[in-house]
């Protein structure tokens, strides 16, 4: 079983470097074998190098250009995760973007998650040397998605979105959906403008965690009336109760209004007889003088 080094990459767009994030926690791994520091030219040279596999990706040159402006966006560069076997056979990889997908709505939005198995590369013998590092029968890609999880989280958000094509050239959309369900992701929007949209609820870290400003992420607006619109449509005998205290109430309302009307009706009636009556007294009376 083979050593693994994680390293969540922060951007510094003026120096041209991306550096490790260190408040990544223990139990996802240190840095290892990664550098705490690297070229962003570099480090988008090795994504796009380990995508040819995980997308076929073969243009390494355009794609390298695409993913070093993504990560030197001067409003919001994006974050990058890795892990890596000391062998180099077996790593993976996404990015994290600070994003408005929706007017008015700003999250973190996770891309270009890749698992990358070196074919050239035989696997190694039992690593017994370093064991400061973890040992791991885990995927890397679920360990780079936990440590951008952690990652977010400490910035005070309590949410974190993706989304997956529905007619990728490569792949099969249902079981990325089904593969990230199995890690608390939830769909919360189908087939919108290609994709299918999913969000994942985080446990805050109190070690890293700070309080999020009111004006930033806040769930979308159409995954609400999304999620509200299938909870109506679900049976069973607590949406049936619900429901009938729904229409209960409902009707309990219609019948006040029923009874006020009737009420309001039936004094304005008796104030018009009242008004004739007076009226025709005070003629009699006219007609006497």
């Amino acid at each position: 079983m083979q050593n693994y080094s994680s390293a969540v990459y922060v951007s510094y767009i003026s120096e041209g470097k991306s550096r490790s994030w260190d408040a990544l926690p223990d139990q996802i791994g240190s840095i290892g074998i990664l550098p705490e520091e690297i070229d962003i030219a570099q480090l988008s040279g090795m994504l796009a190098e380990w995508q040819t596999l995980c997308f076929k990706d073969d243009d390494v040159v355009t794609n390298k250009k695409r993913i070093e402006s993504i990560l030197k966006d001067p409003e919001d560069p994006s974050i990058v995760a890795m892990c890596v076997s000391d062998d180099g056979r077996d790593a993976g990889s996404a990015t994290l973007q600070y994003a408005e997908y929706e007017p008015g709505v700003r999250a973190y939005w996770l891309n270009e998650v890749c698992r990358y198995k070196n074919p050239h590369k035989h696997a190694s013998q039992e690593s017994g040397g370093n064991t400061e590092r973890p040992l791991t029968r885990r995927s890397p890609v679920i360990v780079v998605i936990e440590a951008l999880e952690s990652y977010v989280s400490s910035k005070g958000h309590k949410y974190i979105y993706l989304m997956v094509e529905d007619k990728p050239e490569h792949g099969d959309p249902s079981f990325l959906i089904s593969y990230y369900s199995s890690m608390g992701f939830k769909v919360f929007a189908k087939n919108k403008g290609g994709y299918t949209y999913m969000t994942k609820k985080l446990v805050p870290n109190s070690t890293t965690s700070k309080k999020r400003p009111a004006s930033e992420e806040t769930p979308p607006r159409y995954s609400m009336r999304a999620t509200k619109s299938r909870r109506s449509r679900v049976g069973g005998k607590k949406h049936t109760r619900r429901m009938k205290r729904k229409m209960s109430r409902n009707a309990r309302g219609k019948k006040c209004k029923r009874s006020a009307k009737r009420l309001s009706n039936g004094a304005t009636k008796k104030r018009k007889r009242r008004t004739r009556r007076l009226n025709a007294v005070r003629r009699k009376k006219t007609k006497k003088n």
